[in-house]
């Protein structure tokens, strides 16, 4: 430029422009469903490209694209069942009782991945059973053969395949010994053991008695 002094003389000013260049910065950020973050002047919650307008040291525009990638959450669904003298570790303890529990992990990608574990406690069935056997036989009880009066128990498979336990009272009964005297006379009989007798001697019956024992 070339202007005109006091002393009518030229005075000549030399300008040095600089154009400072417009920043353009580009960012990737993830962040995990449910979170947020602040980009394009609001708290983003969805996968896309924002931009924000910044001024550099220069005072000029310095332009941020970032590229948000929101990672899911992972759900999963879990059904357990267990018997009740077993304990099942859910929930950060071991349940013995039925209900619905939840675990929050970590995935690879660092967001959460939760489990919910719907529990079932199936209660262990116990019966009693009275028997009774007569002297000089046996049962299988208490997990070997039994001739004894006695209190015993067994634990089974259910149909829910959890224990079911049965504890049986056993009554052992002798027979009863009856000696009878019958007197005839020379020519008469009498019905013994089936049989018509009419000779002197000692015969025997077998019979029931109301015990089911001879």
């Amino acid at each position: 430029d070339s202007l005109m002094a006091q002393s009518g003389c030229d005075s000549i000013i030399v300008t040095t422009l600089t154009v400072n260049s417009i920043y353009e910065i580009p960012v990737a950020e993830i962040i995990c469903e449910g979170d947020s973050i602040l980009l394009g002047g609001i708290y983003q919650t969805i996968s896309g490209i924002y931009t924000d307008l910044l001024v550099s040291q220069s005072g000029c525009d310095s332009i941020v694209t970032t590229t948000l990638t929101v990672n899911p959450n992972e759900v999963t669904n879990e059904s357990v069942t267990i018997c009740s003298d077993t304990e099942y570790f859910v929930g950060g303890a071991n349940q013995t009782t039925t209900g619905i529990y939840q675990d929050t992990l970590s995935t690879v990608s660092g967001c959460d991945s939760i489990v919910v574990t719907d529990l079932t406690v199936v209660p262990t069935t116990s019966s009693t059973v009275a028997m009774g056997m007569c002297t000089g036989d046996s049962i299988l009880l208490g997990g070997m053969y039994q001739t004894m009066s006695g209190i015993y128990q067994d634990t089974l498979v259910g149909s829910n395949n959890c224990d079911s336990i049965v504890t049986t009272t056993l009554t052992v009964e002798d027979g009863f010994v009856l000696n009878i005297e019958e007197s005839i006379c020379l020519g008469d009989s009498i019905m013994i053991g089936g049989v018509y007798e009419s000779a002197s001697g000692i015969y025997t019956d077998s019979l029931m008695a109301q015990s089911g024992c001879d």
